[in-house]
């Protein structure tokens, strides 16, 4: 587990009254102290632009910092920049390997997505692979070469 700062859960409540920037200040100030939820988030409303100054080189330097230490929102947040080539270049082996990551961290979404994306036959109640696969499962899932993914070139 790893450590959460209180300001960040304030931030939280900045938000819902409509403070963003106080919000916004918590949320440096949790990232600085180690608080990797917060770096996240402040990376992700940077990148966007949402509630907070539009600065995605920043926000993707954030991000990138965040799933280095295996946040596991970051780490499938990169997967996203990574297929897209935002901030960085385009390299859909590191997107999935990113995914592949972040689901063997546990986190369902990125194992939902893999389920759908592999082109493999797997055995088993789905919503329960989700929930408790093993991490070698989401490594096998994540190194098939053949998805059926097609990337259209202008």
């Amino acid at each position: 587990m790893s450590y959460r700062s209180p300001k960040t859960t304030k931030a939280a409540h900045m938000d819902e009254e409509g403070n963003f920037n106080e919000a916004i200040i918590l949320l440096t100030a949790a990232s600085s102290e180690g608080d990797l939820d917060a770096l996240t988030l402040l990376g992700r409303r940077l990148l966007m632009g949402d509630r907070a100054p539009r600065m995605p080189k920043e926000g993707a330097h954030m991000l990138l910092e965040a799933a280095q230490k295996d946040h596991v929102v970051a780490v499938a947040t990169m997967a996203v920049l990574q297929c897209l080539g935002i901030q960085q270049k385009k390299n859909w082996q590191d997107a999935l390997a990113s995914l592949t990551h972040a689901a063997c961290l546990g986190w369902g979404p990125a194992r939902q997505q893999l389920l759908i994306l592999t082109p493999e036959q797997v055995e088993g109640d789905a919503m329960q692979l989700i929930k408790s696969g093993p991490a070698s499962l989401w490594q096998r899932l994540g190194s098939s070469d053949e998805f059926p993914i097609v990337f259209v070139t202008q």
